[in-house]
């Protein structure tokens, strides 16, 4: 999640932050000035992504955040912008406006992405502004500028080039056979493989609670069907885990705040996250993740209230809300991340794994609600993998939710799961009433 105070008070531009004074947004009456920010909105995207923020000044003691009134910051709407915008670049740009107040002030926040395939090309002149047919980026000495040097030229189209390779990829496989585009993915998935072993092998090396005998664990890995193992540049991989970092219920899916650096550490082909904890019961909490260069995805956490329960009642239960939150958040999480590392129209699969099953019977732990006793699960591990195209996750988010848990939930011996009341439980969570 991002910390907007730190991007008004970085005081500093660089190439994924520009810095405005006051202004209103009016392409009638101050086209000039609209045309400025086209300008700026289309060399960011075409260099890193980043931030306008409007309402600071730029004095000669420095960047001063001194905000702008609430008339100006009403004049910016992220559809208006778009709108004007996109008569302007080619392929559009869908900016997103923030409007952030702090200590009395008012800031207008614009969020530019990076261009995802191809870069953003000028399509119309405003004089001695934009210039059809030109290509704008952000310069070593963070100005918006055309480019005119062969070595910027590169530096874009070397960018450009490896965006494009999984939709070349993709262009590759669809004229393939049927059965030479199975060997491809079949070669991929090895390649995914390895990744997921060698995350439960890490796993396994740090795991510090090994004496306690614990069993009970909730674990995801996915992975975009086209492997690329250069999809997500190093410099991005901070970025995109922090940008899923959401907090619904107390606790994120993907533990890594701003405040603790210690708990994440760069590897050799990702970055990796790790955290063990007493919560206020005293119990044992420990999570572990890793995103990889090619955009695949491992989580393990122990599920700490079940393991609690075994450890202090000798009660071996499984909560069917700790798998609806689990799922749901995997989910969304993953849907964050690819959106911003994946071509349109891209598969992903997701395998969820719930481990030491043997035994354990569902509950709702709530008041007033039995355990199951007739649920109960009779094998180790059980296991759910599903593959849709991003846009189909995006969508039907909480619906693929409740499939999967209702297909894990049946492994459990529940032969008719009740859908409706593990939708309640994600719609709960998602609105923060958990």
């Amino acid at each position: 999640m991002t910390d907007y105070s730190k991007v008004i008070h970085r005081g500093i531009e660089s190439k994924d932050l520009d810095y405005k004074g006051s202004m209103i947004w009016n392409e009638n009456n101050n086209k000039e000035h609209c045309c400025r920010l086209v300008k700026d909105i289309i060399a960011m995207a075409n260099t890193e992504g980043g931030w306008i923020v409007i309402g600071v000044e730029e004095q000669n003691t420095g960047f001063v955040p001194s905000g702008i009134a609430e008339d100006a910051a009403g004049s910016f709407e992220s559809s208006r912008l778009n709108r004007f915008l996109n008569n302007y670049v080619d392929p559009p740009i869908n900016t997103e406006i923030i409007k952030y107040p702090e200590e009395n002030k008012l800031f207008v926040i614009i969020r530019i992405p990076e261009f995802k395939n191809s870069p953003h090309i000028c399509k119309r002149d405003y004089p001695n502004i934009l210039t059809k047919a030109a290509l704008y980026i952000r310069t070593d000495n963070v100005e918006s500028a055309q480019i005119i040097s062969a070595n910027d030229m590169r530096g874009l189209l070397d960018k450009a080039v490896r965006k494009q390779g999984d939709w070349l990829i993709a262009r590759i496989r669809a004229i393939l056979s049927t059965e030479g585009a199975s060997e491809i993915e079949d070669s991929f998935q090895r390649y995914y493989s390895t990744n997921f072993e060698a995350s439960i092998d890490r796993f396994e090396a740090e795991y510090p609670l090994k004496d306690k005998k614990y069993d009970c664990f909730l674990e995801v890995f996915w992975y975009p069907i086209l492997w690329n193992n250069s999809r997500i540049e190093y410099e991005r991989l901070l970025p995109l885990i922090r940008s899923a970092y959401v907090d619904y219920k107390g606790w994120p899916f993907i533990f890594a705040p701003d405040a603790r650096p210690d708990v994440i550490a760069m590897i050799q082909d990702g970055i990796e996250g790790k955290i063990y904890y007493e919560g206020f019961q005293n119990e044992d909490n420990y999570d572990f993740w890793r995103l990889y260069l090619d955009g695949s995805f491992y989580h393990r956490i122990l599920a700490w209230y079940e393991s609690l329960l075994q450890i202090r009642q000798g009660a071996k239960v499984f909560g069917i809300r700790t798998l609806a939150n689990y799922v749901a958040e995997a989910i969304k999480a993953m849907t964050t991340i690819n959106e911003q590392v994946c071509v349109p129209g891209e598969s992903i699969t997701m395998r969820f794994r719930i481990l030491g099953t043997k035994d354990r019977q569902l509950t709702t732990f709530e008041p007033g609600r039995d355990f199951f006793p007739s649920h109960k699960a009779a094998i180790d591990e059980i296991t759910s993998e599903k593959t849709y195209v991003l846009s189909e996750w995006i969508a039907g988010l909480n619906e693929i939710a409740v499939n999967i848990c209702v297909e894990i939930f049946q492994r459990f011996n529940w032969q008719k799961p009740d859908s409706r009341m593990i939708r309640e439980y994600i719609e709960k969570l998602f609105a923060r009433k958990y």
